[in-house]
């Protein structure tokens, strides 16, 4: 196996590349990333139109807060068997980040307990 993000573009997307040179399928494999974003397909070697069997992962794939091999975020990719996946990676931005905050401590909030009034 192997994971690799090539550099940050004119627009800062990165195109990350995930090979997989063995024939075990593996769902839900972990690659690191370097920020927040979202992961897009763009080319799957097991693709049908490449006379792959069709094995392919969702239009679009979040980034989730867990770090993962000294990247301080992670997604969970498919990785069909003897394959090589490229996907173009949109960091999140500071807006959306902002936001994105703001709901999760709204939505704490809501968790807590409430207090009681002496």
């Amino acid at each position: 196996f192997h994971a690799g993000i090539k550099r940050e573009d004119v627009l800062g997307s990165y195109i990350v590349c995930a090979l997989n040179f063995t024939p075990v399928r593996y769902d839900d494999f972990t690659i690191g990333l370097p920020k927040p974003g979202v992961l897009k397909e763009v080319i799957n070697s097991d693709d049908t139109q490449y006379g792959g069997s069709g094995i392919l992962n969702k239009a679009e794939i979040e980034s989730a807060d867990e770090s993962f091999l000294d990247h301080p975020c992670s997604a969970k990719i498919t990785l069909p068997p003897m394959s090589a996946v490229w996907f173009r990676f949109t960091p999140t931005s500071a807006k959306k980040l902002k936001e994105l905050e703001a709901q999760k401590a709204k939505a704490a909030k809501k968790k807590a307990p409430a207090r009681k009034k002496k």
